[in-house]
Formats: C-alpha cells, sequence, structure tokens
C-alpha cells in the first residue's frame, strides 16, 4: 500500500499541467471589469446631476412660495373704510313761520331777511301777526309789501304733530336699512363646510441612508419619490379670520427609491408605505375679505401596508416599521370662489414627522436606522359652505 502511494505521488509531482488559456478568458468574460467600471462611472455621473435636479427643484419651491407670498402681501388692495352712520334719533323739526300770500321767492330777498333783528325778535313769539312782520320787514328793508292780512281760513300755523313723527320715521327706517345693507355679508357668511381633496406629494424617509445616499461620492444613491394623498375635508368658522379644519386621507402613500449594490448588483430598490392620516389645521386669513390663507397644524397616521421592492421582487417588511406616525403640518393655500357656495383650494404645505417609523430587524435594531417621514404637498381641494 505504501508503495502504491509513492508511485501515485510521484505521478501527480512529475506531470504537473496548468489550465488552458481559454479558461482564464472566459473568467475574465464573467468578471467583465472594464464594463463594470463604465458603468460605475456612468451611474456616479448620474447621480451627481441627479443630485444637482434634486438641489434646484428644493430651492425652486421654497423661492415660490416665498415670492408668492411677497406679491400677495404687498400688492393686495386697502380695504376701504365704511363712515360712521350715525344712528341718533333725528332733531324735531322747527316750526316754519307763517308764510304770506304773494311773499316773493326771491333767495336774495330772503338771504336779507334772514338777519334782521326785527324778524329775528318776532320770531321768539309763537304767532307773531302779520301786521308786526310786515312793519318789521318794511322799517328794515324799505321796502314796500302788499298787505299781510290773510283770511283766517288760509293762515298757517305749525306743522301738525303726525306730519313731523312720520317724516323722523322715515328717516331712522333709511337709516336702518342702509345699516343692514352694509353689514349683509358678514350676516350671510357661511360658518360650515364640507368637500373633498388630493394630494401629489414629494415623499422622503429621512434616514442615514437617504442622507448619505444624497452623497454623490456614496455608492447608494437616493432618488426623488412621490405618492398621492385622497381624502375628505369638513371646517367651520372661528372668527373672522380664522378656520379650523380636519381633513381624513383614506390613502396616504408614503414612498423612497434607491440605487444600490446588493448582492453584488446595482439594483433598483423601492421602499413603499400605506397610511391612513387624519389632519387637524388652523387656517388665518392674511386680510379681510382675502382669499390668502396660512395653515398649521397636526397629523396622525395609522400604518396599512409596507413593501419593499428590489427590482421585479416584493418583500413584506410592515413588521419593522411601527403601526403610528404623527407630526407636524405648514403652508399656504389660496381659495378661488368659483359659483354659489363652491369654493375651488390649492396649496402647498410641508409636513415632518416627529416618531422613528423604524421598529427594527433581525439585522438593525430601530435607534441605529432612525427613520422619519417628511412630504411636500401640493394640494386642491373643493368644498361646499352649507350654513
Amino acid at each position: 500500500m505504501n508503495r502504491f502511494n509513492q508511485w501515485y505521488k510521484s505521478k501527480i509531482e512529475s506531470h504537473p499541467e496548468d489550465p488552458p488559456e481559454k479558461v482564464w478568458d472566459s473568467i475574465q468574460d464573467e468578471l467583465d471589469v472594464d464594463q463594470v467600471w463604465h458603468r460605475l462611472e456612468a451611474n456616479l455621473e448620474g447621480r451627481k446631476r441627479k443630485k444637482a435636479l434634486l438641489v434646484f427643484s428644493m430651492a425652486a419651491s421654497l423661492a415660490l412660495l416665498i415670492a408668492i407670498g411677497s406679491i400677495f402681501y404687498f400688492t393686495r388692495e386697502p380695504q376701504p373704510e365704511i363712515a360712521t352712520l350715525d344712528t341718533s334719533p333725528p332733531a324735531e323739526p322747527e316750526t316754519p313761520e307763517s308764510r304770506m300770500p304773494g311773499q316773493p321767492a326771491d333767495e336774495s330777498i330772503a338771504k336779507k331777511l334772514q338777519p334782521i333783528e326785527g324778524v329775528l325778535a318776532l320770531s321768539e313769539k309763537k304767532h307773531p301777526s302779520s301786521e308786526e312782520i310786515r312793519g318789521a320787514m318794511v322799517e328794515s328793508t324799505g321796502l314796500t309789501l302788499p298787505s299781510l292780512e290773510a283770511p283766517e281760513s288760509k293762515a298757517t300755523g305749525p306743522l301738525p304733530a303726525e306730519i313731523i313723527s312720520r317724516d323722523s320715521f322715515s328717516k331712522e327706517i333709511a337709516q336702518k336699512t342702509l345699516i343692514a345693507e352694509i353689514l349683509e355679508p358678514q350676516t350671510k357668511r357661511k360658518e360650515f363646510f364640507i368637500g373633498a381633496t388630493g394630494q401629489l406629494a414629494n415623499t422622503w424617509m429621512l434616514n442615514q441612508k437617504t442622507i448619505q445616499g444624497l452623497n454623490p461620492e456614496e455608492l447608494t444613491h437616493t432618488n426623488l419619490s412621490f405618492g398621492k394623498n385622497f381624502g375628505i375635508l369638513a371646517g367651520t368658522r372661528i372668527n373672522e379670520r380664522m378656520i379650523l379644519q380636519g381633513e381624513f386621507f383614506f390613502l396616504s402613500q408614503k414612498r423612497q427609491s434607491y440605487n444600490e449594490y446588493l448582492g453584488g448588483q446595482f439594483v433598483s430598490s423601492n421602499l413603499e408605505l400605506d397610511y391612513s392620516t387624519l389632519t387637524l389645521l388652523f387656517k388665518y386669513q392674511i386680510a379681510e375679505n382675502s382669499p390668502h390663507y396660512l395653515a398649521g397644524g397636526i397629523y396622525g397616521s395609522s400604518l396599512k401596508n409596507a413593501v419593499q421592492k428590489i427590482e421585479s421582487e416584493l418583500t413584506d417588511v410592515r413588521n419593522e416599521y411601527n403601526s403610528l406616525d404623527y407630526g407636524l403640518v405648514a403652508g399656504y393655500e389660496y381659495q378661488f370662489p368659483i359659483a354659489g357656495n363652491w369654493n375651488l383650494g390649492a396649496g402647498l404645505f410641508f409636513r415632518y414627522g416627529l416618531k422613528n417609523i423604524f421598529s427594527g430587524n433581525e439585522m438593525i435594531p430601530d435607534y441605529l436606522n432612525r427613520t422619519q417621514n417628511a412630504a411636500f404637498n401640493a394640494s386642491f381641494s373643493l368644498n361646499y359652505a352649507i350654513f
């Protein structure tokens, strides 16, 4: 047996044989090193361009929001002021003096006679006689006047009390009617409304991986991701310029997309979370009777589905994410009156989650991959004022 082993060993060692060159060429073709580096360079260049596009889009959105707010603030027209009406009861009209038959209606004579002391003295009497008036006027002006005697049946006295009261009542009614017309738009303002709303959201899952993927030097690349929100709304007016509004979204999508190396391959990876979301907003009217509103509030979300998609392969990862999320909301909205009690709203909102939605898995604990939801939302709504 030992002799056989020695013989076998000598045969093996005395006939060394190198692998054929074709084998090494085949292995090199399989590795395809040159093409791999070309692909890496192309991906890095593309990531740099996408990074610049991302920064530009975020800066443009912020600049647009600031510009719209500035234009509306500095160019809005001042509201006309309504003069204060004197609602005090009208003064009781003075009883006119008895008019003389045939008295000329010349205004110059009336103005000339007004400051005459004799007439003023006579006016203090309740019912001066015609002869007394005539004597005072002739003495003061030197005019020759016809006889002031008039039949007793044509003598005029003070206006009847019912005529005076009727005149006062008419003026008071006219003032109240004018006040009602001025205040009518405010008294008829609707205090409660309902409607539907939808949003196109640029969503972000803020964690270490997402932030590192924005660096073009990293192999993992973070892509722009978008989701949709659909729901209903209802609200009420708290005061002249403040509105409380609630929104319930049946579907609220959160998305985050990456390009990364997994298993030695450069693949597309997508994380897709679906929520039901309840939002509470306080909307403040920038100016009286203005269509511009600033909004702020809070939201709470309940997780419905969570899927990790790598190329075309789907994996349920709901057990890796918390079932609840909550955070803050802030933004701007413009209300377009359409017809009757219908209004169309359009606005820009930002949502930021305060809770770590990652609950951990077998490989990574939750505190090493802290993840928060964030989104820029373009919002549209249609509401109807009920009462």
